[in-house]
């Protein structure tokens, strides 16, 4: 989520929504769930819904888990190769 204030942009972790997505690299970097069974279990166990109110796709776990704005990186423009650090820094610690 993000917020304008003064010609600056925020970012502010979705309260409804972010401690599952924490819980989605956690439970990932055990190396004991595969994408699809942890959709499933997002799904039908943490009843996790997009701000639509859908169920997460399995297209939308993997653009979770391969998104580096969660670990405190941003690419700007997109596909132009310059990476940088957010201001906003890491919203989960994930070391690989």
């Amino acid at each position: 989520m993000t917020a304008n204030c003064a010609d600056k942009l925020f970012i502010i972790n979705d309260p409804d929504r972010f401690h599952i997505i924490r819980k989605i690299f956690t439970h990932m970097l055990t190396g004991q769930y595969t994408a699809p069974r942890l959709l499933q279990i997002v799904n039908n166990q943490w009843g996790f819904r997009t701000p639509k109110g859908k169920r997460l796709s399995r297209s939308g776990i993997y653009r979770i888990l391969n998104n580096p704005f969660y670990y405190g990186e941003f690419e700007y423009p997109e596909n132009s190769g310059h990476w940088y650090k957010g201001r906003q820094g890491r919203s989960l610690n994930v070391n690989i």
